[in-house]
């Protein structure tokens, strides 16, 4: 198991975290590390997918067609 310590994160962004994490699970320890690598692997996600948007392969160019 990989280890975690950041610092950094406003208190109330880690209130709100855990308070999730309780009412998901009706606890908080054994569940925290698991909700908080879900979190990073959906963030990892979405900046992947932003990234593919953004680049130039995926840029859609625009076709006129002409309709008789």
């Amino acid at each position: 198991m990989g280890r975690l310590d950041v610092r950094g994160i406003s208190e109330d962004t880690l209130i709100e975290f855990k308070r999730h994490v309780q009412k998901k699970y009706g606890k908080i320890h054994t569940v925290l590390g698991l909700e908080v690598e879900k979190a990073l692997k959906s963030y990892l996600t979405a900046i992947e997918f932003q990234e593919r948007l953004a680049s130039p392969e995926s840029q859609c160019k625009s076709t006129h067609l002409e309709v008789k």
